[in-house]
């Protein structure tokens, strides 16, 4: 069990020490060959990384989206969600409704009012188009009308097992709609776009206002996505090769939902 103080902040450092947390090492997991994810988060500085990234390489385009930025935007922690997270840690998940919990547990949020959504279905992002940089696992829960997730995160390479404990969080109000999107944008500079094919549309005089690049948006995975051109102001059409032509490099981009 962790000392209390370290769940007693906010959102970003529990969610942090989720990321870091070592999870049991079971027969199926490779991570000793490839390293657990658990690991390797110890090295990294997850507020200073970018909320996203889009790099294009002979490979194609990848997105990478970063999970600690948007579970900060999009959760947060009431006093109910700091009675369960300091409970005893499990030694054993034996919860008949729950993944990650005991019995206890269960109870508890039995007792405390908590209803599991979805005839209590877990799900798990790993079964998703996404492209968040960590797998999660959860139940959605509501309570008194409002929504909460009870969260895990996979900290091990092998995605099957090396989950940590669950921890309760509860969904912002004003988050409802991005909970589990990974939406994002990047600024593609214009010469590079029209290098790869893209044809700049003329200046609106009225309404439009020139700029040196297009703000490309991307819903789930990269062929899904929209391109919007201030000098029209109004979405524009991608060549079909765009991405294949378009300059290898690695842009910062911004999630939906860390803006709103």
């Amino acid at each position: 069990m962790y000392p209390m103080e370290d769940y007693m902040t906010t959102t970003s450092h529990l969610f942090r020490g989720m990321l870091t947390e070592p999870t049991a090492h079971h027969l199926c997991d490779s991570g000793s060959i490839y390293g657990r994810s658990y690991q390797l988060n110890a090295q990294r500085d997850f507020a200073a990384e970018p909320q996203a990234t889009l790099t294009i390489g002979p490979f194609g385009p990848e997105i990478t989206v970063s999970t600690y930025h948007h579970i900060e935007a999009c959760l947060e922690l009431d006093d109910l969600c700091t009675q369960f997270n300091v409970l005893e840690t499990p030694s054993v998940w034996n919860s008949d409704k729950y993944y990650g919990v005991d019995s206890e547990q269960e109870c508890w949020l039995d007792d405390h009012g908590f209803w599991p959504k979805d005839r209590c279905r877990g799900w798990n992002s790993y079964n998703w188009e996404n492209n968040f940089d960590q797998v999660l696992q959860g139940h959605s829960l509501e309570r008194d009308s409002e929504d909460y997730v009870l969260l895990q995160v996979h900290g091990g390479c092998d995605v099957r097992s090396g989950y940590t404990d669950a921890k309760l969080f509860k969904i912002q109000d004003w988050m409802q709609d991005y909970w589990l999107r990974d939406d994002s944008r990047f600024w593609i500079p214009r010469a590079d776009a029209e290098a790869a094919g893209y044809e700049s549309p003329e200046l609106d005089p009225v309404h439009g206002w020139d700029s040196d690049g297009i703000d490309v948006r991307v819903f789930g995975y990269i062929g899904h996505a929209e391109a919007y051109d201030h000098r029209s102001q109004c979405d524009v059409e991608l060549p079909v090769d765009f991405w294949e032509h378009l300059k290898h490099q690695k842009i910062e981009g911004v999630q939906d939902a860390c803006e709103h």
